[in-house]
């Protein structure tokens, strides 16, 4: 390999995590760019033409991004789309990261599992909270969207994958699917990014 294509692979190599940036979603991200006396408004659609339905303070922080529009520029947050000119990752968000701590739900039958720091605890209802050692997070082969992780006992497989995903039964929207087979059960459901 010569010289110029050496150093053309290390900068490129050095320049991922970075390019990867660009599209950090889901995730974390923070408003930035707006006058300290006004606000970043959310609204219907991805369109400035789009009726406003709610407003973000232009110090908030920890927004989640569920999904970007079409054409890239505006992001679709909880209640609405906001333009992506004035949101900012926070440190660490990068597409195709591992993105924990993580809370998902299932619902008929209602459960709960939270993913942080290299442990699992789910918890049924009416049981008493299960804790297990994770395994290493594994990105899918090819994928930059999908991820599994499993208990230590090998007990529990978790896969989860980010899409916007509903609970069925409120209006609440979550980044992520995830769906979780142990011996007696296989529940699916949604997660979110908890605050680090």
């Amino acid at each position: 390999m010569g010289r110029l294509a050496t150093f053309a692979l290390i900068g490129a190599l050095a320049a991922g995590p970075v390019l990867a940036t660009q599209n950090a979603i889901p995730g974390r991200y923070d408003v930035f760019g707006v006058s300290a006396d006004d606000v970043l408004n959310i609204r219907s659609g991805p369109s400035a033409s789009a009726g406003i339905v709610g407003t973000l303070a232009p110090d908030a922080t920890g927004i989640v991004a569920l999904a970007l529009s079409e054409d890239g520029r505006w992001v679709r947050v909880q209640e609405g789309w906001v333009s992506g000119n004035f949101l900012a990752p926070q440190p660490g968000e990068w597409a195709g990261r591992w993105p924990e701590p993580l809370a998902c739900t299932g619902t008929e039958p209602f459960w709960a599992l939270e993913i942080r720091d290299s442990t699992l605890i789910l918890q049924r209802l009416g049981d008493t909270p299960e804790r297990f050692t994770a395994t290493p997070p594994r990105p899918a082969e090819g994928r930059r969207d999908r991820w599994s992780v499993g208990s230590g006992d090998g007990s529990l497989s978790v896969v989860l994958g980010s899409g916007i995903c509903s609970d069925g039964m409120s209006e609440e929207l979550y980044p992520f699917r995830v769906d979780i087979v142990g011996p007696d059960a296989h529940l699916t459901g949604c997660c979110t990014l908890m605050p680090d």
